[in-house]
């Protein structure tokens, strides 16, 4: 139970303490899309890109272990849609945000200084091969089936479909996140220099 409060108490303990900030007035609601918008293009990248451009190229066995990940999460995928489908008669639009919300976990915001404190950098390793593909196959099959059942008859023609479908790949690659982990996979690949100077920089953003 310790060990549990070391790695969850911190996490919780900022998200409190935003609360508390946002109650008092320090931070207004306005100010909330500015510290959102750091994080998510200039924070994570920087952490993302600092912790996979140094590191090798991930090894088969942790290829199996992102293999092994994504069966059970469309198993469970697959499963949510067709019960929203049989016991609750969702119709396809709604099933496929049933399907996606019952396996969508925050990854980033959350996953990251989860397993960081849990796991270390081996775990936050691991999670870094997952996260890539989790929006990338997620957001792709999704946007796929509500296609199938549109809110516009011209979406509803195979062409329609696959248009749609290819539009959410298109955007998932401006998602800063993949395109960070991407970066950094490349420069690994290429087995360029991570200079001390390049990692100091890329430090402060990262850690914040």
């Amino acid at each position: 139970m310790s060990d549990l409060l070391v790695i969850v108490a911190p996490v919780f303990w900022v998200v409190l303490l935003g609360y508390v900030l946002g109650r008092i007035g320090l931070f207004k609601i306005e100010h909330s899309e500015t510290l959102i918008n750091f994080v998510w293009f200039v924070g994570i990248p920087f952490y993302l890109f600092r912790a996979m451009a140094p590191a090798s190229l991930p090894s088969l066995y942790e290829l199996q272990i992102a293999a092994a990940y994504y069966l059970a999460l469309f198993c469970v995928y697959a499963l949510t849609y067709f019960l929203a489908r049989l016991a609750f008669k969702i119709r396809g639009r709604e099933r496929a945000v049933f399907a996606l919300t019952s396996c969508l976990g925050n990854g980033a915001f959350l996953g990251l200084p989860l397993v960081e404190l849990a796991y270390g950098a081996e775990g936050v390793r691991v999670l870094l091969i997952i996260v890539p593909f989790h929006t990338l196959s997620l957001f792709v099959v999704s946007t796929y089936l509500l296609a199938l059942d549109p809110v516009d008859a011209s979406a509803a023609q195979p062409q329609g479909r696959m248009l749609t479908a290819v539009r959410a790949l298109a955007s998932v690659w401006r998602n800063p996140i993949t395109l960070s982990l991407v970066a950094g996979m490349i420069w690994s690949g290429f087995g360029l220099p991570f200079p001390v100077w390049l990692d100091k920089m890329m430090a402060f953003p990262a850690a914040a």
